[in-house]
């Protein structure tokens, strides 16, 4: 079987436990590891089936034999695997049996209990002993549903109703462990002809035929099994082909790759009811839609630029938050060849960033969806462009979030920066590179304005930190690599489409919702106040800083640092004045000092160098700009913008 496993990509090295695999499904994924270069150890009931997969794997393997209806070799399984294979990156739980505990009527308990300790209790134990090794090595997990799971067959109902919870445990798991680093994702085959299928028909007195064609509308050939690592494993597309002798797969017509996963997205929907643009499908961060070649390549193209000047072709990192869209869409309006990556995580709700992601289509900009930690997918976006420029924006933000979920920082702002940069000094010719730094890097300094002259080592926070930072590192790789690289500290930036994070978006939502708005205080009453920078003005000063980057050339190329500020701060009291205004409703203001959890006083950006290298200059007040967020406020919300118990913003699950 395995010789038809097609050798894409390379998983060398990695420790894969598949559970179920003494035949069908499971048999044909250990293999397919196999051939990938992993090494497998496989769960199955029969000895003699277990070692004849392990002789046709490419790789030295292991087998253990567990009944998984049975708790302690669930654990037992789990426990040896680690240390067969010195650790465990990857789960698949595969053990099924449609046939199990049928004899009884299904009326009555037993059938259900047999199901369930196979199709969930097992899982979630497997899961329990497995998950310290997971989080220790970022881990997967694919949990293997079946379509059963959401259309009604009666003759297997049992089976039926424990996928479908097994579906809800993947739910839940995903959600409840992405924070830890582990990635779990499901996968619904359609009618698969195996041993266990031919079981169930004798049983029921059916032919083979009449099973496979009962959950079917067309035929496959193609073992479709694999497909859901594109999110869980390398954000890329498995397929694995067996001869149809040994599988014949009949799937429902549904897009099988995303299955449960669809759903999941949509209830998370619904939590914000009567949202303009958020009934989008809303994935969860391991379940990445496929890399579409054809697009990244069309993307990358540029409409040609009307003021002469050849164009550039640029890597937008970030492309799906509220300043990566913004610039995309700027270069793209002026004929530049624009691509961007984004790996929507639930920071905040991903149907924002499906809503911008959308406006990015609109344009003609591709978004190819995944980690800057994948330097894979990193590669593979090089390979198929030849970027000129890297717009890095792709970061953690908030700087209160950092207080409970430091390890997200670290790895979005630090590992990932090193990561692309990693790839980009690999590239021949090296592109130019401008990045998203912050004026939170200038922490408790007193002297203000902030001068990019100033010192930067006394963070308030662990946001600051990382992104004071990003710029040693960028430093780093300039005087080793010879990349130009120029960083940006940008100033608190508001306008349409913003974070529902940042202050204008949140104060909005709780105006119109009539719920008090804690305004921080420092010392002696003094207001807390911020250089508000309108995005129109970010975005001529990220645009300015591409066009005049200078070559990425060793001992030539410059590395450059600029504050992108309005120069005018406001209170926060002020803004919210605006808000009353613009909105048409009277805030409720509720003063209190402010706690420490990383913000400063205040913020002021010195703008010169700015103004004398890039020639920027801020064009919109805050009273403009207020009023411009306002009104996309209303026209992205509609008519529940007007109604704040229908408002669809609860940001009460994240310390924002």
């Amino acid at each position: 079987m395995a010789e038809n496993v097609a050798v894409y990509p390379d998983l060398a090295g990695k420790r894969v436990l598949v559970t179920g695999g003494s035949a069908g499904i499971g048999a044909a994924t250990a293999l397919a590891f196999s051939a990938q270069g992993a090494t497998v150890t496989v769960l199955g009931r029969r000895l003699d089936r277990l070692k004849a997969i392990m002789d046709e794997m490419k790789t030295p393997g292991f087998a253990t034999v567990a009944d998984l209806s049975v708790q302690a070799d669930c654990k037992r399984g789990v426990a040896e695997a680690i240390e067969q294979m010195g650790g465990l990156d990857i789960v698949v739980n595969n053990g099924a049996n449609f046939a199990d505990g049928m004899e009884a009527p299904d009326t009555t308990a037993r059938p259900y209990e047999a199901a369930f300790q196979l199709h969930v209790a097992s899982i979630a134990t497997i899961m329990g002993a497995a998950l310290p090794e997971l989080i220790k090595h970022r881990g997967n997990v694919v949990n293997v549903s079946s379509v059963l799971s959401l259309i009604p067959f009666p003759a297997g109902m049992p089976y039926c109703v424990a996928k479908a919870a097994q579906d809800s445990l993947t739910r839940n798991w995903a959600l409840k462990y992405a924070q830890q680093g582990v990635r779990i994702n499901s996968v619904q085959p359609g009618s698969v002809n195996t041993e266990n299928t031919r079981t169930m028909a004798e049983k029921h007195g059916m032919s083979v035929d009449d099973v496979l064609n009962k959950a079917a509308t067309r035929t496959g050939r193609w073992l479709q099994v694999l497909w859901p690592l594109l999110g869980v494993l390398a954000l890329l597309l498995w397929w694995l082909r067996l001869p149809s002798a040994d599988l014949d797969i009949r799937t429902q017509a549904m897009p099988i790759a995303l299955g449960t996963l669809r759903e999941f997205g949509e209830d998370i929907a619904a939590k914000y009811p009567g949202a303009r643009n958020m009934g989008q499908l809303v994935h969860p961060k391991n379940a990445y839609k496929p890399l579409d070649r054809q697009r990244v390549v069309q993307s990358c193209h540029g409409t040609g630029r009307q003021d002469g000047r050849a164009g550039m072709v640029v890597l937008v990192t970030g492309s799906g938050g509220f300043i990566g869209m913004s610039a995309a869409l700027a270069l793209r309006a002026r004929g530049d060849g624009v691509l961007g990556i984004d790996n929507f995580n639930d920071y905040y709700p991903v149907s924002l960033k499906r809503a911008r992601q959308a406006h990015l289509e609109s344009a003609g900009v591709y978004t190819a969806e995944g980690d800057i930690n994948d330097a894979d997918l990193l590669r593979s976006l090089f390979a198929a462009c030849r970027f000129t420029h890297v717009l890095h924006l792709a970061a953690q933000a908030g700087v209160r979030y950092a207080t409970k979920n430091p390890q997200s920082y670290v790895h979005a702002n630090l590992a990932g920066q090193v990561n692309l940069l990693e790839v980009i000094k690999d590239q021949k010719p090296m592109p130019m590179v401008v990045y998203a730094s912050s004026s939170s890097v200038y922490g408790l300094n007193k002297k203000q304005p902030f001068s990019e002259e100033d010192r930067v080592d006394q963070p308030a926070s662990l946001y600051a930190a990382t992104k004071a930072s990003g710029e040693l590192i960028a430093h780093v790789y300039h005087n080793i690599h010879g990349l130009s690289l120029t960083g940006l500290r940008f100033f608190t930036v508001y306008g349409p489409w913003a974070r529902p994070d940042m202050a204008a978006y949140k104060f909005a939502v709780s105006i119109m919702k009539g719920e008090a708005i804690p305004i921080f205080q420092g010392p002696n009453g003094t207001e807390l106040s911020r250089d508000f920078t309108y995005i129109d003005d970010i975005v001529r000063g990220v645009v300015a800083a591409l066009d005049s980057a200078k070559p990425s050339v060793k001992g030539r190329s410059p590395f450059r640092l600029y504050n992108l500020g309005n120069t005018h701060p406001h209170t926060v009291s002020e803004m919210v004045g605006l808000l009353e205004g613009y909105l048409g409703r009277q805030a409720i203001r509720h003063y209190i000092p402010m706690p420490p959890t990383g913000d400063v006083l205040a913020t002021f950006a010195d703008i010169s160098a700015a103004r004398r290298d890039l020639a920027y200059q801020p064009q919109v007040s805050l009273e403009v700009g207020m009023k411009r967020f306002a009104e996309w406020f209303f026209e992205y919300y509609g008519p529940a913008a007007d109604d704040g118990a229908k408002l669809a913003a609860d940001w009460s699950y994240k310390p924002v």
